[in-house]
């Protein structure tokens, strides 16, 4: 049942991994050996159950762990995956979608969260950019509009063109997650310890998170990052909430002992599937997991691009400043780090 729901996850992405070849005989050979290499191969689901909602590579160090036992399974001589080189720096495109309740199925989704990874050389820390969602920018074939309806015209192809067009970056992977997905993987996972740094009262249900330290459970997570209009910095502050719980969900997955508990296991890898989408445009999965097997979530560090307050044609939009194209700049020539010193 266990290794059957685990094939099915990784099938939904064998299609758009097509140079991580042969992955179905890897997953039955990790399933094999799952019974004899318990510790690596909880921490490897543990990633997976995360894999999309979080951006590709900060996962890589539990993959990694399936990739090496898939090899030790298959009886390979060696405990190092004979993986392609695949290096630094890279970008991966993270769109957030969330469908309202109320929301029509006809009407569009539009991608109300929209973030940058970006890995430099060496592949041993993490960085990641939230774009505001109203950030005003010219969307190709579609002229001025807010970013986030870029998603709404093309899908996540023009929201990549159009993230693309505005950095100068060209990406190697997007991530599409899913809200109400991420609620279900929330609660697959018995809830998120979350800390919250800010008073929040949701406009939605009137609940109020207090500022403390406290366990989420998916109808929390989904209620807490949908507010931005009663916070002091709007789509800032809401921004910032969703990269800490972004950190906060990989912490509680890579904790979790998910081989002691197949039912809490099977719904974490069923949850996975409804939260996220991957796309690897140019890396094979498993070479981009093994690559990367050395980051950890603590070296991730999150930040806004930086923008203005502005009007057009009458409607609130946000305005890159002069320092958002320093930090594109700084993208494109691999120094986060020294935009983040700098800032």
């Amino acid at each position: 049942m266990i290794e059957d729901q685990l094939r099915a996850s990784f099938a939904r992405h064998e299609d758009l991994v097509p140079q991580a070849q042969d992955l179905t005989g890897k997953i039955d050979a990790g399933a094999r050996r799952m019974r004899r290499t318990r510790a690596t191969v909880t921490s490897s689901l543990a990633a997976l159950a995360v894999f999309a909602a979080i951006a590709v590579p900060v996962l890589g160090p539990r993959l990694a762990g399936m990739v090496n036992t898939a090899k030790i399974a298959a009886g390979a001589k060696s405990t190092t995956p004979n993986h392609a080189s695949v290096t630094g720096p890279l970008n991966f495109l993270v769109l957030g979608l969330d469908r309202r309740p109320t929301q029509p199925t006809s009407e569009p989704a539009r991608a109300d969260t929209i973030m940058i990874m970006h890995l430099p050389a060496g592949l041993e820390r993490g960085y990641l950019f939230s774009v505001p969602r109203d950030l005003l920018v010219e969307i190709p074939g579609r002229g001025k509009d807010k970013i986030n309806a870029a998603y709404a015209y093309g899908g996540k192809d023009l929201a990549k063109r159009t993230v693309e067009q505005l950095t100068g970056l060209s990406f190697d992977g997007t991530a599409e997650v899913r809200f109400e997905g991420l609620s279900r993987l929330t609660d697959a996972l018995g809830g998120v310890p979350m800390c919250i740094d800010q008073k929040v009262v949701s406009i939605h249900t009137k609940k109020v998170f207090d500022p403390q330290c406290q366990r989420f459970t998916g109808a929390d997570a989904l209620d807490f990052l949908r507010q931005r209009y009663t916070l002091p910095g709007g789509t800032i502050d809401r921004d910032r909430h969703a990269r800490q719980f972004v950190s906060a969900l990989l912490d509680e997955a890579g904790n979790a002992d998910l081989m002691s508990d197949p039912a809490k296991l099977t719904k974490v890898i069923r949850a996975t599937g409804d939260a996220m989408t991957l796309d690897l445009d140019r890396i094979g999965l498993l070479d981009l997991a093994w690559a990367v097997r050395g980051l950890r979530a603590e070296n991730l560090t999150g930040d806004e691009v930086p923008t203005t307050s502005g009007t057009y044609h009458g409607s609130a939009v946000e305005i890159a400043t002069p320092k958002a194209a320093v930090l594109f700049e700084a993208l494109r020539n691999d120094n986060a780090s020294g935009w983040v010193a700098g800032k």
